[in-house]
């Protein structure tokens, strides 16, 4: 079956709204997108570990200020009220065009479970600059949030296991929040 008729055979109200939704993504993406960039798609910080570091890279033609914290999964926290046991230097810092910045996040030692991995989160907020004098007025500038994970890993856990964690997960269909058809919902009793 094409996407076409697909699309065809949704309610009115949903064809509204995705193309809505389609067209306004499409608008940002095409005038829009994040100068800074961040090597890797998530973080492993070994217990073992003194510190680790995460590099970031301004690929754009305009110096780039930049504010990183790390949460503990709740998206809402500010930078300034985030309770978790790693310290992330620096917290505010300028990138020039074609420059790069090392964060380095050093685990504080307050007690984690020992006998399962934790996870945070760490938030890069990419702020643009302030336009030109000579560009024009009317102008949409948009501060892009990045969040990566950050995986603390206890020394009591090899990296053997973690391998052998992806035979342990379980699969399961179940409905979907408000009755919307079917989600597939994965299970890891693992550490």
């Amino acid at each position: 079956m094409n996407v076409d008729k697909l699309f065809r055979m949704m309610p009115k109200s949903i064809r509204w709204k995705h193309s809505l939704t389609s067209s306004i993504w499409i608008l940002l993406a095409s005038t829009a997108w994040a100068n800074v960039v961040i090597t890797g798609t998530r973080i492993i910080y070994p217990e073992s570990a003194r510190e680790v570091t995460v590099k970031l890279d301004n690929r754009g033609d305009k110096p780039a200020l930049v504010q990183t914290w790390i949460d503990n999964g709740d998206s809402k926290t500010q930078a300034d009220k985030a309770d978790v046991p790693c310290v992330l230097l620096p917290p505010v810092f300028r990138i020039e065009p074609g420059r790069a910045q090392t964060l380095k996040m050093t685990y504080t030692h307050d007690p984690l479970p020992q006998d399962r991995e934790s996870m945070f989160w760490l938030n890069v907020l990419d702020i643009p600059p302030n336009p030109d004098s000579n560009e024009s007025t009317n102008l949409l500038r948009l501060a892009f949030r990045s969040r990566l994970k950050i995986f603390f890993r206890p020394e009591g856990l090899s990296a053997e296991g973690a391998a052998a964690a992806a035979t342990a997960v379980t699969w399961k269909l179940v409905r979907a929040p408000r009755g919307e058809g079917f989600a597939v919902e994965a299970g890891n009793a693992s550490p």
